[in-house]
């Protein structure tokens, strides 16, 4: 990952060399933001204050050089901000008002990273009511609590049974507004301080109830959908990376003396590739020189077996005599994460098990994204794919011994898809799923059938439940709505590690054909990745455009 520390104004972005004329907003839409978020958060009594804290300055261990500037999601989320540490964002439910803190000016550091944006810089380029320094947040905050802190006085009359006389005394009670944050940990360092690790949800500080529980589900309902600034972000994304996927096939087509001029003029020349780091080099130069330093995760540039590994990021092995290139890369664009795989023939042309396969792969993906829609079960759309799966591959003769059904409802295509359709995306390359909902549109005996929440199946004789984490599945468990942005990216791999077991298992064994497994080893793996909108009307395949074969 390309990542730099980020305080500096930096050059500006490079000429419009990907015709990348998106109709944005002049703002990332935070202020929308908050306010979809204080909606899903349950009615106070008080007021209530927002709070979320963005990446510190880190340094590595043992060592005076910078980490890699990453923002916080949720953060940047409320605030838009994208390269700027040490800052943080609170919105006055109340006032309704989004405040932006940035640290002030420190003399010292310009001389070693240039000046800083300004509080008027930030305020003309966020979309935020008020830009003030990080010093001054402890005092707003405390300003927040007296204004918003609820006192009631009540008159109670009680008898003295006694003597029978009646009196009366007067109560107070005190209703504290709520801070919400992520974690307890996250809360204000004043208030921060006050507050231990083992309150979980909540706790109460000085007239100030924490509620470290409700934030993160309500910013993750509103993540799921995405808007249109968000999708013209993704858009962005998208369009560098399929340049530079682009430049990949045209390093792998021709030697240097035959390559595009044009592409030349754009990206600069590659040399004919011998390894994978070459591909990867490539991909990554293309990223840089349009403006796209980070990538939404680690290159995956594999070839012949490596393609079994569905995260292989070596990307070191000479490319030379492989059947296939598999390559898994997206570039980042403001936080906004890109996701597409190609798979393609190395020589240029297939070898007749690779081809096959890669027309099993392509068939599920097709299929999968036409029932990527408003209301579908994602579970419903993966079992489809995996039935097309099982029976192309017994249509192969890897698969025998039974019925397309039997197979399928054995799970044996577990040995060659195993991993989830697909993912959210959007500020993460693995999004959040929000709160998950009813999804009962697939034949629940085939629960112990899906990927676990990290997106990887069980072994034979293994079976799962509906635990394990709750947050950046590899498999979406959802009904799909519109608004959502998911990936779809079947597969069908060789992986030894995997497939072997099968082979010996009592249920399984029986359905491989071990002597036609054996000419697909070499074949790795086929996977095909496309970032797909679903609309209220179908859906659009964002990544559409970018080159599926030579």
């Amino acid at each position: 990952m390309v990542s730099k520390r980020g305080l500096t104004k930096g050059p500006p972005p490079p000429s419009d060399t990907l015709a990348l004329r998106l109709t944005l907003k002049p703002k990332y839409p935070s202020k929308q933001h908050a306010r979809s978020v204080a909606a899903r958060l349950p009615p106070t009594a008080t007021g209530a204050l927002i709070y979320l804290p963005g990446t510190p300055s880190l340094t590595n261990e043992d060592s005076d050089q910078p980490q890699p500037f990453r923002q916080r999601r949720y953060f940047h989320y409320l605030s838009g901000v994208v390269d700027l540490p040490d800052c943080a964002v609170t919105y006055d439910t109340a006032r309704d008002e989004l405040v932006l803190y940035i640290p002030p000016l420190d003399p010292k550091e310009v001389l070693w990273t240039g000046m800083p944006k300004s509080r008027g810089e930030c305020l003309a380029e966020y979309d935020v009511d008020d830009v003030r320094h990080s010093t001054q947040l402890a005092g707003d905050v405390k300003a927040w609590r007296a204004r918003e802190v609820k006192v009631f006085e009540e008159i109670v009359e009680s008898v003295n049974t006694a003597d029978g006389t009646r009196q009366q005394r007067q109560n107070v009670r005190v209703i504290p507004p709520t801070l919400y944050c992520l974690s307890p940990t996250q809360a204000p360092p004043s208030i921060a301080a006050l507050v231990g690790p083992g309150c979980a949800h909540q706790g109460i500080d000085l007239g100030v109830l924490v509620d470290a529980g409700k934030l993160k589900p309500a910013i993750d309902d509103c993540r799921v959908y995405k808007d249109s600034y968000e999708i013209g972000l993704l858009r962005q994304a998208i369009q560098v990376s399929k340049s530079a996927h682009e430049a990949v096939i045209s390093a792998l087509r021709q030697p240097l003396q035959q390559q595009d001029p044009d592409r030349v003029a754009r990206i600069g020349s590659v040399s004919q590739p011998t390894t994978e780091a070459d591909l990867e080099a490539t991909f990554l130069s293309a990223c840089v020189s349009l403006g796209a330093k980070i990538q939404a995760y680690e290159p995956i540039v594999c070839s012949g077996r490596n393609c079994a590994t569905l995260h292989y990021t070596a990307n070191n092995a000479p490319l030379a005599n492989k059947q296939l290139l598999l390559i898994d890369a997206g570039a980042e664009w403001k936080c906004y994460a890109s996701d597409i795989t190609r798979t393609y023939p190395l020589s240029g042309s297939w070898t007749p098990e690779a081809k096959a396969i890669y027309d099993i792969v392509e068939r599920m993906q097709r299929e999968a994204i036409a029932q990527t829609l408003d209301g579908v079960s994602w579970r419903k759309t993966h079992f489809l794919a995996a039935r097309i799966a099982t029976e192309g591959l017994r249509n192969l003769g890897i698969l025998r011994g039974g019925t397309v059904d039997e197979i399928f409802k054995a799970g044996t295509w577990r040995a060659f898809f195993p991993h989830g359709l697909g993912h959210m995306i959007g500020l993460e390359t693995h999004d959040v799923e929000g709160t998950r909902d009813d999804d009962s549109g697939y034949d629940p005996h085939m629960e112990g059938h899906l990927p676990a929440a990290g997106g990887e199946m069980p072994f034979p004789g293994q079976k799962r439940g509906r635990g394990g984490k709750e947050e950046f599945h590899a498999m979406v468990n959802r009904v799909l709505k519109a608004g959502m942005v998911v990936t779809v990216e079947p597969g069908v791999y060789f992986c030894e590690w995997i497939v072997k077991p099968y082979l010996t298992d009592l249920v399984h064994g029986k359905y491989i054909n071990s002597d036609v497994l054996d000419k697909y080893w070499d074949v790795g793996g086929v996977r095909i990745e496309d970032v797909v909108w679903i609309t209220k009307t179908g859906n659009e395949v964002l990544s559409k455009d970018i080159p599926r074969g030579w």
